[in-house]
């Protein structure tokens, strides 16, 4: 289990790249007070959260979905080759 962890850390941490949107997220809000800005980050990242977790639940469903068409294509297949072997 921690070994999937660290595996899923390591492949996101550079897609999210929290090091480097840190100096933008500053940057985007130097008017804003610390307050605000502490608000704010706490609605992006639950917001990221929230995106990562649907993302996650799609993935899922269309990898089943796309595994039952395969074993379906599959099964006709076989159906085929057994029809056509009966043949000869």
């Amino acid at each position: 289990m921690t070994k999937s962890i660290l595996l899923i850390v390591t492949a996101l941490f550079p897609i999210v790249n929290p090091i480097g949107g840190s100096p933008v997220f500053l940057l985007l809000t130097q008017d804003y007070s610390t307050e605000s800005r502490r608000l704010l980050a706490r609605r992006v990242a639950m917001n990221s959260f929230i995106l990562l977790i649907v993302s996650v639940v799609v993935a899922r469903t269309s990898f089943r979905f796309s595994a039952f068409r395969y074993r379906l294509c599959r099964l006709a297949a076989d159906w085929l080759l057994f029809r056509q072997a009966g043949r000869c």
